[in-house]
């Protein structure tokens, strides 16, 4: 089946190897987007979570008007 596909496709294994290798890094850059994105979006959270805490404890030492 695979030499089937190598002969009508007309490319070398050495060709598929180096796809397979582009696609490899391709997905892994992907990844690491994703990640870094999941990252900087965790962090943002977080100053947001700490900035509405510092908020609300200023609107408690105002005390009731």
């Amino acid at each position: 089946m695979i030499a089937m596909l190598v002969q009508t496709a007309g490319f070398t294994p050495e060709q598929y190897k180096n796809n397979f290798v582009f696609l490899f890094y391709g997905l892994l850059t992907a990844w690491l987007v994703l990640l870094a994105f999941v990252v900087l979006l965790a962090a943002r959270e977080r100053k947001l979570k700490s900035e509405i805490e510092r908020l609300r404890l200023m609107l408690e030492d105002r005390g009731p008007r």
